[in-house]
């Protein structure tokens, strides 16, 4: 009896050992460039393809409603990135916008190209051809999207879905040229479904984390470009004032950012006279509390890179109003909302949950996708008590 429960433990035991392994994905040199243009060429049949998709939201683990194939090549000077959505053209939200404004269904390549798990870049582009990118921090926990690489991309939409190309110059990225593999993850948002998918599996209290990322591993070349790593950025701004008697008064100014990369692990920033031109206004606020307005720094001298001053021992400090106040920083704010005794407490709430469903952002899952359920539920005659059951485990 002991020898048999003994053989089934070392059975088991490498059995579940598979099973937890990371995803990988081979990563093979091709001597030309790939035209970036949306449409599939015969080059991509070389690449090796990610399709095993998980479904992290809205129901987890469960097999995605729509089929998705990631593939990547490289030549000496850039990284290309392929992604196809497979989906009816009716159901593909095509939403125009600007870079880091992004709507309708999008598809992302996330890359951890120092391996140190807690920092990656993400690029992302929408189906109508928008595109975002941001630095993935502090394990996924957080987002810097004040970076803004040099990469190039396309969209094109078929009957039978899209198609998403990338062209990553290594010239754009920092990395680690002595590293054998990248960390490697890509997603996948269907609003029509409100399907969040990845290729990588996570926990589902947990979200999305560097630290388990698949592997991009380096068959038989490894990235040696860099780029100058040299950012300048100079600015001018004139104000002309009228004065009474009947003459205008100029005012020039101007202002420099330089941002210098030597290498990966060193960087050096400076700024004469901060710019304040091409930051956008403040918007206007009514403020009769007793607290200050806070406005967020948006000086890029002053934001870039900021993610290396948050110690580790800020990590506790108790999440209220006069803590966070003390280090500069607040934790939201609130509002009272005044009914008369002709309003309806369910109506107005259906009303602001419809709003906030239809203007969130759609950059976190718990708004993009939570928001909408709790509208439809609110919306129901009678509720599903399958819903609480849902929610609840």
């Amino acid at each position: 009896m002991r020898v048999g429960i003994l053989l089934i433990s070392l059975l088991v035991v490498p059995l579940l050992a598979v099973a937890q392994s990371p995803k990988s994905l081979k990563l093979r040199k091709i001597s030309t460039p790939v035209v970036v243009d949306g449409i599939i060429d015969p080059v991509w049949a070389e690449a090796d393809s990610a399709t095993d998709f998980f479904e992290l939201q809205p129901y987890y683990g469960k097999t995605p409603d729509r089929r998705t194939v990631a593939k990547v090549l490289t030549t000496t000077e850039a990284l290309y990135c392929l992604i196809v959505g497979y989906d009816q053209r009716a159901n593909i939200q095509k939403t125009t916008g600007k870079l880091d404004d992004f709507g309708g269904d999008i598809v992302s390549i996330m890359l951890d190209t120092f391996g140190d798990k807690k920092t990656a870049y993400k690029l992302a582009v929408t189906a109508s051809g928008v595109r975002a990118d941001c630095r993935m921090l502090d394990d996924a926990r957080n987002r810097d999207y004040g970076w803004d690489g040099v990469w190039f991309s396309d969209a094109k939409i078929y009957d039978w879905g899209y198609v998403i190309e990338m062209e990553i110059p290594y010239r754009s990225i920092q990395y680690d040229e002595k590293l054998d593999s990248w960390g490697l993850d890509f997603d996948r948002w269907i609003p029509s479904l409100n399907e969040d998918l990845y290729w990588c599996k996570y926990e589902e209290g947990e979200g999305q984390r560097i630290s388990k990322f698949g592997s991009l591993v380096f068959e038989d070349f490894k990235p040696t470009i860099k780029g100058s790593n040299l950012e300048i950025y100079p600015v001018g701004i004139s104000k002309a004032s009228y004065l009474p008697s009947s003459k205008y008064k100029v005012k020039p100014d101007a202002g420099l950012d330089i941002f210098y990369n030597p290498s990966p692990q060193l960087t050096f920033q400076l700024t004469a006279n901060p710019d304040f031109a091409q930051i956008e206004a403040d918007p206007f606020e009514f403020n009769i509390s007793r607290y200050e307005t806070y406005y967020d720094e948006r000086r890029p001298f002053f934001t870039q890179g900021n993610e290396i001053f948050m110690p580790a021992s800020m990590g506790d400090i108790p999440l209220d109003f006069d803590t966070l106040n003390q280090y500069g920083c607040f934790i939201g704010s609130a509002a009272v909302i005044i009914l008369s005794d002709q309003d309806k407490a369910a109506a107005a709430a259906r009303n602001m949950m419809k709003f906030f469903a239809e203007e969130s952002c759609g950059q976190c899952t718990p708004c993009r996708v939570g928001t909408a359920k709790a509208l439809k539920l609110m919306q129901e005659p009678s509720w599903e008590q399958s819903w609480f059951t849902l929610t609840s485990d």
